[in-house]
């Protein structure tokens, strides 16, 4: 936009000479516009005039996710990261292109939500094949409501996080319609590795594997957050010095892992073993002094039977310096179900829980990864079905962003 001054004032007062523009002050500021437009595509037809029976050759149409549909990718892929990382229901998306001048039903957009997400899930299962084959992974799952079909009420369902302990962040969701402990066991049937997790007596068919020489197949590791956040809870409502003393000397722990954060596994085994064993062992001799002293159900003496329950779990960080403290990295990654269920509310069925889970595993892992969503989806969506099944990977979020990072080296 120029803004110019009126011709009245272009003339030099003095002289009565005209003025010239020398220049112009220039301000920015942020705007909007339209950001949504229709993409006509006009495929070429080719015949012979002279020979109308020979027929008609006409160009290929492009690939696209989801085939006849009125919706480009590009709009799928802002469709799907509205609901799962904007955390908008259905019914407000279709208010905002209402807004915009296009009125679709929430019937045709919650339509098109699932269909994308049914694109999408090869790439969930390659997701869940590369989880599952590491040897360290963090998991843990939170609350949602589901509708009773027929019934006007909902029931509550859940959400499994589970998160790679090594390589890239990836993040994986699975839908259940039960927290029973057969869902982890069934997800987790082939992982042979470390296993972060709280005590959750489900977990037990997991940890309860032993291979033929008798060793656990999949290594139950304990959570400090969880011991940390038992004692935390002993200062409400009144402070207590036991408590305060023991929250003080696990924030040992955090600040000395804290210091080798980056530093290689043989240092960071050398540090825990020299500075952080022995305030381990100092926790866990407070806590049993603790046991001994306060009465078996005061928060104090249950927090300490929590954590001396947990011993060996807590203690393999000291060991495997590949492991990290707590559980943190899953309950960051279930964060986003806990924003979406305060906006969507509940889902509808099974099936629309677990295409939110396909949707959400890729959309997280690229927030993790800092991809933009919007274009990572709207890149792979027309090329998934065409992609070769064994090679299909090659389109997960940290491999897209690593070949789009891969510099061509330089024509001699």
């Amino acid at each position: 936009r120029i803004i110019d001054i009126p011709e009245d004032q272009k003339i030099d007062p003095a002289t009565g000479e005209p003025l010239k523009l020398i220049g112009y002050e220039e301000s920015e500021r942020l705007a909007r516009r339209h950001g949504f437009f229709v993409v006509v595509i006009k495929r070429a037809k080719y015949a012979n005039p002279e020979r109308p029976l020979s027929g008609v050759i006409t160009a290929l149409t492009p690939p696209c996710a989801i085939e006849k549909s009125l919706f480009d990718d590009s709009f799928l892929a802002w469709l799907l990261i509205s609901k799962t990382a904007d955390h908008l229901p259905i019914d407000r998306i279709s208010k905002i292109l209402k807004r915009d001048g296009l009125d679709f039903s929430r019937s045709t957009l919650n339509g098109a939500f699932h269909r994308g997400a049914k694109v999408l899930e090869p790439l969930y299962q390659a997701a869940i094949a590369e989880l599952i084959a590491g040897n360290y992974v963090h998991s843990d799952d939170t609350p949602v409501r589901m509708q009773e079909p027929g019934s006007g009420k909902t029931r509550e369902a859940r959400f499994w996080g589970a998160v790679a302990g090594s390589g890239p962040p990836l993040t994986v969701y699975e839908f259940t319609c039960s927290r029973q402990g057969k869902w982890p066991a069934l997800f987790f049937a082939k992982f042979k590795g470390f296993f972060h997790a709280d005590d959750y007596a489900g977990y037990d068919r997991l940890f309860s594997q032993k291979d033929e020489s008798g060793n656990p197949i999949v290594i139950h590791v304990g959570c400090w957050a969880h011991a940390r956040r038992k004692f935390d809870e002993c200062l409400i409502p009144v402070p207590r010095s036991e408590a305060q003393a023991m929250l003080a000397l696990i924030r040992k722990l955090y600040d000395t892992d804290r210091q080798i954060k980056n530093q290689s596994m043989e240092e960071r085994r050398r540090v825990r073993q020299e500075e952080s064993k022995p305030v381990v062992e100092a926790i866990f001799a407070f806590a049993l002094d603790i046991l001994k002293r306060k009465p078996p159900k005061s928060p104090l003496a249950m927090a300490s039977a929590y954590m001396l329950r947990l011993r060996d779990q807590l203690s393999l960080f000291l060991e495997h310096p590949e492991l990290g403290l707590d559980n943190n990295p899953v309950e960051n990654a279930n964060r986003p179900v806990a924003v979406g269920r305060k906006n969507w509310l509940f889902v509808g069925n099974e099936e629309c829980g677990q295409n939110l889970a396909i949707v959400m595993s890729l959309v997280t892992t690229c927030t993790k990864l800092g991809i933009n969503p919007q274009e990572y989806l709207a890149d792979i969506l027309p090329r998934i079905q065409d992609h070769p099944a064994n090679k299909v990977r090659d389109l997960l979020p940290d491999r897209w962003l690593a070949a789009r990072q891969t510099v061509a080296p330089p024509k001699p």
